[in-house]
């Protein structure tokens, strides 16, 4: 289950919670810097894990994308 994390930002506009079958990395430690704008759990008890987020770096912007693993996932309609 992916949980839009940053659903007024407008990367997110018109996109909600989405279930999808890829792969989650665990025990990521992101900066304050990082903005996530898209997390979900491997398991119910575990920590949310960002799965795509925003950063500024010097005059540079990065959008990373953690999904994609799976044909599945990127044809996802909500992920596409």
């Amino acid at each position: 289950h992916v949980r839009v994390a940053a659903p007024t930002h407008p990367i997110c506009d018109g996109v909600e919670d989405f279930v999808v079958t890829d792969e989650i990395f665990h025990n990521l430690e992101p900066t304050a810097a990082w903005q996530p704008l898209l997390s979900a759990r491997a398991t119910p008890e575990a920590p949310e894990q960002p799965l795509c987020w925003i950063h500024e770096s010097g005059a540079g912007r990065v959008f990373y994308d953690a999904l994609g693993h799976t044909k599945s996932s990127l044809l996802n309609p909500t992920y596409s």
